[in-house]
């Protein structure tokens, strides 16, 4: 949600502005700087009129002023504002139930980018240690919304994860954020109770951990990216039942791009997920792994790019796709692999396999695929481990003079 400048400077006269004494002014505003987010803009002018408040920076370095001013707010009203600058925080943010807190000035950049809007800084020293587990942390609530924030982790302690999602959390929206250089995991939610999550346009760049812990029931999660994450991209374990991943992106992850594992519910409640449209690119390890056991819900993979994964080595095996004893039955379709070196030309040229099978998975079927990688298109992709195929297209070689490609004969 975007509000210009020169629209915000009769609103930002203090750290906390209610918007009760001048409801028809903050409204006015709000409808000037509208700019072409008009969903936006109407939301913003709602929340004015219901009473929202609005904090600013207080350039208090130690976090502790801009963690009370925002806590504060959250507990005063059902929405919060931003206003644009840097905040410091040495405890968590904490929204309760039925709160929204949104960044004023221009949305989050991508992270080659300068923040220009709303930045919450984390920090934490000897005498004045960070005393929680994330930035914001949205445990039980229900009902929140995030957006258009930069969450800045570069100076938290060791392990602080940017979004924190545990017990029964509900209902909750996540909108244009950048969380980077966290020490933990970027956005973390918990099997534990159940947690329902919208993410659309959220970047993590450069966590220490995984980019997104995904273990959430009945989420959708769209146009998200992982970059330069320490583990995984995506980690999709148990929990994550009836959930979709749309037009996601993660690219140079040290461990996998997409990782799905652990073991799934069997029950009445449990379903299967979708990854459409997703795309990996140069993670160090497999672009896609599945090796979730026990579940019966199946996975659908459609239309997934994955290119020059596998980085970290030219010799362990590493794929396009793994799926290794995965109890989960997998359903790829329309998906390509594609390797390469590093944009500068240095490195492993992989992966080695477009896909590979291994451990006799519950069901593999693969249909218009085209697998080019460096030793083979496809590795163990036999009807004895349960796998069967259509229109599949292979080829080998670098980029620059690959084989001609080669049509794999459909199973029976």
């Amino acid at each position: 949600m975007l509000l210009r400048r020169n629209a915000l400077q009769g609103l930002l006269a203090s750290p906390f502005l209610l918007a009760g004494n001048g409801k028809e002014r903050a409204a006015g505003a709000i409808q000037r700087a509208a700019g072409t987010r008009a969903a936006g803009a109407v939301a913003l002018q709602q929340a004015a009129l219901a009473g929202a408040v609005t904090v600013n920076p207080s350039n208090d370095p130690s976090g502790a002023t801009d963690t009370g001013n925002i806590n504060k707010a959250l507990s005063t009203g059902p929405a919060v504002y931003l206003s644009p600058g840097a905040y410091y925080i040495d405890a968590p943010v904490t929204p309760s139930s039925g709160t929204s807190l949104f960044g004023l000035g221009t949305s989050p950049p991508l992270p080659s980018g300068t923040p220009g809007g709303a930045v919450i800084n984390v920090v934490t020293s000897a005498a004045n240690p960070f005393s929680g587990s994330a930035a914001v942390d949205l445990s039980g609530v229900r009902e929140v919304a995030i957006r258009d924030l930069t969450i800045d982790g570069a100076a938290g302690p060791p392990g602080l994860g940017g979004i924190l999602l545990s017990g029964t959390t509900a209902d909750v929206r996540l909108e244009d954020l950048l969380i980077q250089s966290v020490t933990g995991v970027g956005v973390a939610s918990s099997a534990a109770g159940g947690n329902t999550v919208y993410a659309k346009n959220v970047t993590v760049h450069q966590a220490g951990g995984s980019g997104f812990n995904c273990q959430a029931t009945d989420s959708t999660w769209t146009d998200c990216l992982a970059l330069g994450c320490g583990a995984q991209g995506f980690f999709i374990s148990e929990g994550s039942e009836n959930s979709k991943w749309t037009g996601c992106r993660a690219e140079w992850s040290t461990y996998n791009g997409f990782y799905i594992t652990g073991g799934w519910s069997t029950g009445n409640g449990s379903g299967g997920i979708e990854i459409a449209n997703c795309s990996t690119d140069r993670n160090g390890q497999n672009g896609l792994s599945v090796d979730a056991s026990p579940g019966n819900s199946p996975v659908t993979v459609s239309n997934m790019m994955l290119r020059r994964d596998g980085s970290s080595s030219a010799s362990s095996g590493y794929a396009g796709v793994l799926i290794s004893a995965a109890a989960l039955p997998v359903v790829l379709s329309g998906i390509t692999c594609f390797p390469g070196v590093n944009d500068d030309g240095s490195g492993n040229e992989s992966p080695q396999y477009g896909l590979t099978v291994t451990g006799k998975p519950a069901y593999v079927g693969i249909s218009n695929a085209f697998l080019h990688a460096v030793t083979a298109g496809t590795n163990n992709m036999t009807t004895a481990n349960n796998c069967n195929w259509r229109a599949i297209v292979t080829r080998t070689g670098s980029t620059s003079t690959p084989t001609a490609v080669a049509l794999v004969a459909d199973s029976a």
